[in-house]
């Protein structure tokens, strides 16, 4: 008798959960490419079926070229000064020192607010997705993570600092940071709200493809052009995702 109710416990604690995810993500997501594929307006519903027609609208767009470009240049600044920047800090930091832990405590305020918020009022360096700060986070626990016997033995070893880091610190930390690389990459992609909260969706110097899926979904209301839209950008996002996850499979499956 304790099976069946352990059983009925357990779809009692995750069914909810589980139409919860239907409801809110699956559903939406399957309409979406199927929208994909239709001539649907904001105000006309869904329309008839158009086959790749919306597809081949967007690769066409010169609109679509510049914001992949702008959002591509993007992302590599971005993520490359907040690894930079906030491994730099995290190295800093490492070390015990008075206030370290008030000053880590300001660093995780950033993380508490609504990124719209935080780009009205700060703009960069707390910025709640790509703020320089928020990066040292992620490294300093790779950092703190490093076991001190290692430094001490390549001290006896008479290795210098910058062996260390080479030898020690940079690929034991390779697994984070490439998981810190990944959030940051796929966030930057997403783009939306700071623009948004920051320039608006019209200003052509920084209309990444998020901001652009919104001018084409809501301001045109062309539904089925802009789920075509949402389509690529999500590929986009899952492809990115996906060889950041086979290079830390690999670094993981390294031999130490």
């Amino acid at each position: 008798m304790r099976a069946p109710r352990t059983r009925l416990l357990s779809w009692g604690f995750t069914g909810p959960t589980l139409l919860f995810l239907l409801a809110f993500n699956i559903y939406p997501l399957v309409w979406n490419v199927v929208l994909g594929f239709r001539s649907g307006t904001l105000l006309g519903g869904s329309g008839a079926s158009n086959g790749g027609a919306n597809y081949a609208r967007v690769f066409a767009d010169p609109q679509f070229v510049e914001a992949l470009r702008l959002t591509a240049r993007f992302v590599g600044l971005a993520v490359g000064l907040e690894l930079l920047l906030g491994f730099t800090l995290a190295l800093c930091l490492r070390r015990d020192f008075r206030g370290k832990t008030a000053l880590l405590t300001a660093l995780l305020v950033p993380m508490m607010l609504s990124p719209a918020v935080v780009g009205l009022f700060w703009n960069l360096i707390l910025n709640g997705n790509y703020g320089i700060l928020n990066q040292v986070l992620i490294s300093l626990a790779a950092l703190n993570a490093i076991p001190g016997a290692l430094y001490e033995a390549a001290s006896i070893d008479r290795a210098t600092p910058f062996t260390q880091f080479r030898r020690i610190t940079l690929p034991l930390c390779a697994p984070l940071l490439g998981l810190a690389v990944l959030l940051r990459a796929t966030d930057a992609l997403k783009q939306f709200d700071l623009v948004m909260a920051i320039t608006g969706p019209n200003d052509e110097k920084t209309q990444t493809l998020s901001t652009l899926l919104y001018q084409v979904e809501f301001r045109d209301g062309k539904v089925g052009l802009g789920a075509s839209f949402a389509c690529i950008v999500l590929v986009g996002v899952v492809g990115v995702a996906t060889v950041f996850t086979r290079y830390m499979d690999r670094l993981r499956e390294r031999p130490a």
